[in-house]
């Protein structure tokens, strides 16, 4: 028996469970450990020793067929690599960070990624991840009465001292209701009487957050890295102290900097339905919540990512550049809140990306900011990650450019290795409008990278405007009407018809905390007017438009200006059904308008109305970073067509984000070591420059087994694994030429998901020999658990592709026990004495014809020594287009099974046949 795994002790002092294999005892691993490590006394590893936290592993793998019947189950299953595992009696307090949409987008957010890795890098506090389950999983689990558990160790949430739900924006508040109810936690604040779970929000919507106050106990306002850790060791001295109840507890996290506890104070309306004062009830709580600020070059942040199994969103390693931006654009909440300007040094971007690509095999850097192109050393840090990374195969993105901050160089620096997506925002159709928002864009530098993008081979080209925007009138709509053919005749010029351009119309939503919070939205029908003469004024197929759901538009303006009164429509819209708003297939906008009527809500009020330069707030309390005295003066400054400029370059706008004066970090000047000549990167990525265009001349032959939780991944997705897992490893591998060079690798008939298999295949060609127990080897050392490489073998370059020379594949299938006794020897001998056995299986919209004596091939029953498994069967399957059938299928048409419930019969694959 094999075990394969590392353990990295890392200043905090916790371990990374790489990999484990899934069929490993509890006992053996305990064994292990004690044989091959010396006596510790660090606290973690002791924690890990213990088998209470390894059988909590072992009890995933054994459940993990429960989401088999969902939609891409690999959500519900921890196979990742960089997963943090720590035992429930190794620390103090343990927090969920609850992620309120499915696993693809939170595993998409740098944010979530930073305070995973931050939180459990103290010894003593413990991370796991959680996301909001699909309307399937939810149905499923409370049929099956499961409640909504962590990934690292399936513990239920409602076992948590701390839930910490991420507040990305007003879309996802049902969903925050739909993960406390699956977890089996009170939604209300008031209901939930113990100390603990605490439920704790933070990020952009916990700016305004009285309109979820019904629900939450406190919330994080500002950056997150030390309030988090704060809050935690708050709550491990409440803890230890043994004294105090609930309220004692919100007392001290009132304390913290950045941390509002709803509970402590007390709307009071006017007749009108407006705030009249917002009244403090516990003296100890601050008069003003001012948002935290932490400067981003006093950690290094997220160097050891979870790597996704699944694709999703945004599979990029993402070095932030810098937090904050000045530019003042006066719709833009983020700008406004997020200031001053901290900025990461030269250095640091380049030693987080050494040490992401080496832990994570990642094949794209994400350079983030919320506007990339405006990070001071720019051109250096992109020359220097150029040098470094193109040679690997590693692509630079920018994915926020200023378009007046863009050097036309950058396009060719972020485009050494494979063309990434374009998109330039310049919001608004004319030069008048673009000074109202503050946001000035030179149209001649917009055509100039349009023309440069298009000559440099990109087919495809994004703009993005705001529409309603503030005294916008038609001359601002025709404006985007003229850009748009402008730009549709640069791409006609340089790419013929071979182009297309995506445009999206998004509807102005006031946001709070910024210079339009008084302003009203404009009605859906005066959008869709506005969408339908843009539309109408370009005949061009190759202009593709797309606009926000108007309604959906509405429900964010709604819920962005909210108060505290909201909490019952929201909680009646759940009620109701309402779940991802965010999603428009989802999506049902008239369950919100009867939520809001049952609830005496009036839409308008929120969304439609213009408030008074001297109204009060509900979100007055809460200063984001910039004051309201400043919005006041940008607000007449946007009615005069006034640009305030940014101030890292020009004068201080007095925002009130820098109570002692200018205070914007910028990236300091350094002399750089060049990393072709750094220490230790030669030897992590022997490539040299050169070898993307090299041919192969080797080619090995893989095989490997998958077992557990890695069986809800699909094939696709367990390609883009096994990719990481050989750029982690440095493997010398070939890569395909042509516009997006991709690694040349030949796959195995792929396998369904939930199927498990001792030898699946892939083929690899490599630039370099290599001896196949040296490549088995690395490749072992960087798997997740559940996979397995088991041999190796070297085979001509020529040999055909193992999914071509396939003939059939062997399963063994272990039907479910309440299936009963099944007696299938009519069956069989069906089988055996018939010269055909034309079956027709309904497959979605068609009908499969099949012959099962071309398409059984063997068929047998089987039992194990000393197990008392009935239905067992070994069967083999013809893999040929024409023959093939899923074995389950294939087993359940020759003995005359219903198909449903199908994936509860447990397949395995015992071999793939080849010639």
């Amino acid at each position: 028996m094999s075990l394969v795994f590392i353990i990295e002790f890392l200043s905090g002092g916790f371990c990374i469970i790489h990999n484990t294999n899934s069929r490993i005892d509890a006992d053996d691993f305990i064994r292990f450990m004690k044989t091959f490590l010396p006596p510790c006394k660090n606290k973690v590893l002791r924690g890990l020793m213990n088998p209470q936290s390894v059988n909590s592993n072992r009890k995933f793998n054994q459940n993990w067929r429960t989401f088999l019947s969902v939609q891409r189950p690999g959500r519900y299953a921890s196979v990742e690599w960089n997963c943090i595992i720590k035992s429930a009696d190794a620390v103090s307090v343990r927090m969920a960070l609850a992620f309120p949409d499915v696993y693809e987008i939170g595993m998409s957010y740098h944010g979530y990624k930073i305070l995973y890795e931050r939180i459990n890098g103290v010894e003593d506090f413990a991370a796991e991840r959680v996301f909001a389950p699909w309307s399937d999983a939810e149905r499923l689990m409370k049929e099956r009465k499961e409640p909504l558990r962590t990934l690292e160790t399936e513990t239920p949430l409602a076992d948590f001292e701390v839930i910490g739900f991420t507040l990305q924006h007003e879309l996802i508040y049902t969903n925050i209701l739909t993960m406390l109810d699956c977890a089996g936690v009170p939604l209300l604040a008031t209901e939930r009487k113990p100390p603990f779970p605490l439920v704790i929000g933070g990020g952009e919507g916990a700016l305004t957050p009285e309109t979820l106050a019904d629900f939450f106990d406190a919330f994080v306002i500002g950056d997150g890295e030390d309030a988090a850790i704060e809050i935690l060791q708050a709550v491990k001295e409440f803890k230890n102290s043994g004294q105090g109840d609930k309220k004692d507890l919100l007392r001290q996290l009132s304390r913290i900097e950045g941390v509002y506890v709803p509970s402590f104070y007390k709307p009071e309306y006017q007749s009108d339905g407006r705030l009249a004062a917002m009244n403090k009830i516990e003296a100890s709580a601050p008069d003003v919540i001012r948002a935290r600020r932490f400067n981003i070059a006093d950690d290094l942040g997220s160097v050891a990512p979870v790597v996704p199994s699944l694709r999703v969103t945004q599979d990029r390693l993402a070095i932030e550049l810098r937090r904050g931006c000045v530019h003042g654009c006066r719709f833009c909440q983020a700008g406004m809140t997020n200031r001053p300007v901290r900025e990461r040094p030269v250095s640091q971007i380049l030693e987080i990306a050494r040490e992401g690509i080496r832990r994570t095999g990642a094949e794209d850097i994400s350079l983030l900011s919320l506007s990339s192109a405006d990070y001071s050393r720019l051109p250096e840090v992109l020359e220097l990650l150029k040098e470094e990374w193109a040679p690997h195969g590693v692509s630079l993105s920018l994915p926020s450019i200023r378009i007046n901050s863009c050097d036309l160089e950058i396009l060719d620096s972020v485009s050494t290795v494979r063309h990434t997506g374009l998109t330039l925002a310049p919001e608004a159709g004319t030069e008048r409008l673009r000074r109202v928002i503050n946001k000035p864009v030179d149209q001649a530098m917009l055509l100039d990278l349009a023309q440069r993008a298009f000559s440099a081979g990109r087919q495809t080209l994004k703009l993005y405007f705001m529409i309603g925007l503030p005294t916008e009138t038609n001359d601002d709509l025709e404006g985007i009407v003229q850009i748009l053919r402008e730009v549709e005749n640069i791409a006609r010029r340089k790419r013929g018809r071979n182009y297309q351009i995506n445009v999206t119309l998004s509807p102005f939503v006031p946001k709070a905390h910024t210079p339009f919070q008084w302003e009203h939205q404009c009605l859906p029908d005066v959008f869709k007017e506005k969408i339908q003469y843009i539309r109408s004024r370009i005949k061009s197929g190759k202009i593709v438009f797309k606009s926000h759901d108007l309604q959906q538009s509405l429900l964010e303006a709604i819920l962005a200006r909210g108060d505290r009164r909201l909490g019952s429509a929201i909680l009646r819209a759940w009620e109701d059904g309402c779940r991802f708003d965010g999603w428009e297939e989802l999506f049902r906008y008239t369950i919100w308008e009867q939520a809001f009527s049952k609830t005496g809500i009036e839409p308008s009020f929120y969304a439609h109305r213009e408030r008074t330069p001297d109204e009060i707030l509900p979100w007055d309390h809460i200063h984001a970073g910039v004051s309201k005295e400043f919005l006041k003066r940008e607000r007449q400054r946007a009615y005069e067509c006034a640009l305030t400029e940014e101030c890292t370059t020009g004068a201080c706008a007095a925002c009130g984000a820098c109570p002692d004066g200018k205070d914007n970090i910028l990236a300091p000047a350094e002399e750089i070591k060049r990393a072709i000549n750094a220490d230790g990167i030669t030897k992590i990525f022997p490539l040299q420059s050169g070898d993307m265009e090299k041919p192969p001349i080797q080619r090995l032959r893989l095989t490997y087994s998958k077992h557990g939780a890695i069986c809800l991944i699909s094939h696709l997705d367990l390609g883009k694994t096994i990719f990481t897992i050989m750029k982690r490893t440095a493997i010398p591998v070939s890569f395909t030429k042509g516009f997006n060079p991709q690694p040349k690798v030949q796959y195995g008939p792929p396998l369904s998901v939930g199927f498990e298999s001792e030898g699946e295949l892939i083929d690899i060609f490599l630039i370099e020999r290599r001896a196949p127990k040296e490549i088995l080897k690395s490749l072992r050392s960087q798997s997740p658990r559940g996979l397995e490489f088991i041999a190796a073998e070297e085979i001509p370059l020529s040999a055909p592709a193992p999914s071509a020379a396939a003939l059939a594949a062997e399963y063994e299938m272990i039907l479910p026990a309440e299936w009963g006794s099944l007696d299938w020897g009519d069956a069989l001998n069906r089988w055996k004495k018939s010269i055909a056995l034309s079956v027709e299986i309904p497959k979605r919209d068609k009908i499969l014809k099949r012959d099962l004596k071309k398409t059984i091939l063997n068929l047998e029953q089987i039992k194990r020594a000393g197990e008392n498994i009935k239905n067992a069967f070994r069967i083999a399957v013809a893999l040929d287009e024409q023959n093939y059938l899923d074995p389950r299928i294939a087993f359940a048409a020759l003995c005359l099974l219903p198909l449903e419930n199908i994936e509860q019969v447990q397949v395995r694959r015992l071999r793939i046949i080849l010639p």
